[in-house]
């Protein structure tokens, strides 16, 4: 079960809901969270999908790779999330009490 929590940065009041890192789900996919410089926002990619195959005794399976990018545009610059927010470069504190997401 993947979980996102609140992420709040002090100085310049940006929130976003995000895993904060890699995240995984039970059957759906792994993600990973990144920091578009462009769109200055916090996203959650998947960047591993489940893939299955049918095979003569059964349906194989194994993880298939995607290729990172925000998911507003595949032109804007992406960098890993560090704790950092995307708009100020201020550090960004997670609220436990804030809104949270259990997905898949």
């Amino acid at each position: 079960m993947g979980y996102q929590k609140e992420h709040n940065c002090p100085q310049c009041g940006y929130q976003a809901v995000v895993a904060g890192g890699p995240d995984a789900g039970m059957r759906r996919a792994y993600t990973l969270t990144i920091s578009c410089v462009t769109c200055q926002e916090l996203h959650d990619v998947e960047w591993l999908e489940p893939k299955y195959t049918s095979r003569g005794d059964g349906v194989a399976f194994s993880w298939r790779q995607r290729k990172l990018r925000c998911p507003e545009s595949p032109d804007h610059e992406w960098e890993p999330f560090e704790g950092r927010c995307p708009v100020c470069s201020g550090d960004l504190s997670v609220n436990e009490e804030g809104a949270g997401v259990l997905w898949d």
